[in-house]
């Protein structure tokens, strides 16, 4: 890796000011300084930054309660973005791995790990996502037998979710896709008007005890326990 981009991943300062630490001859590495900030350095290199050992950070995984009107995008001058959410300083490629409408609340996941986001999404994966829709209107069989074997749209046609019947106004309904406004499409085609709308759940990990706008960080290996299992 570069030396510059090394010093900004860790310690998350500008490329200009890195490169200027570099030429201004602020930067050593195993205990000789270099000036070239395109310099290759190997993992068992010890970088000193001013007086400060620079270690390579390592990627973050966090599970957040979003709550509604919050949306999953970074800028937006209507609604709050979750990522002004965490309170502690996170990197800049911090991103979302399942996005979930403004008006929509529950569990998302962020994480610095690109990859590891990827393959959260992916189709190929067949990661379930849970929600808990609470309905108005009146769900005949036919039109629950229709969910769990699959809605044809003009676009596409949903595979089967599992449907559970909570109440008479509440059902959980887990999918392995997440077309765009699905769950909501699903249940106008049931002839539904769907009022609440909560994800409760990605593969194995939930929201537990979380509450709106509460986060909390796990491992990368408890993504690929409760998550990437398959």
């Amino acid at each position: 890796m570069r030396l510059d981009k090394y010093i900004c991943d860790s310690l998350s300062i500008s490329r200009s000011e890195c490169k200027k630490a570099i030429s201004g001859k602020k930067v050593k590495i195993n205990g000789t300084v270099i000036t070239s900030p395109d310099y290759k350095i190997d993992a068992c290199d010890v970088v000193i930054f001013g007086e400060k050992v620079v270690s390579a950070w390592e990627d973050v995984y966090i599970v957040l309660y979003k709550p509604r009107s919050y949306i999953c995008d970074r800028d937006s001058v209507k609604y709050p973005s979750v990522f002004s959410l965490i309170k502690e300083k996170t990197r800049k490629d911090l991103s979302v791995a399942g996005r979930l409408d403004v008006d929509v609340h529950g569990l998302v996941i962020l994480s610095t790990d690109g990859e590891m986001v990827h393959k959260i999404i992916s189709p190929r994966k067949n990661v379930y996502k849970k929600y808990e829709a609470q309905f108005s209107g009146s769900l005949t069989q036919k039109a629950l037998e229709m969910l769990r074997n699959g809605v044809e749209f003009e676009d596409f046609t949903s595979k089967p979710a599992l449907i559970t019947l909570l109440s008479d106004n509440l059902m959980q309904m887990e999918i392995s896709e997440g077309k765009y406004h699905q769950v909501k499409r699903m249940m106008a085609a049931a002839g539904l008007s769907l009022l609440d709308l909560k994800r409760t759940a990605i593969g194995g990990i939930t929201l537990g005890k979380l509450l709106p706008g509460e986060y909390e960080y796990i491992t990368k290996q408890e993504i690929y326990d409760k998550l990437l299992y398959k």
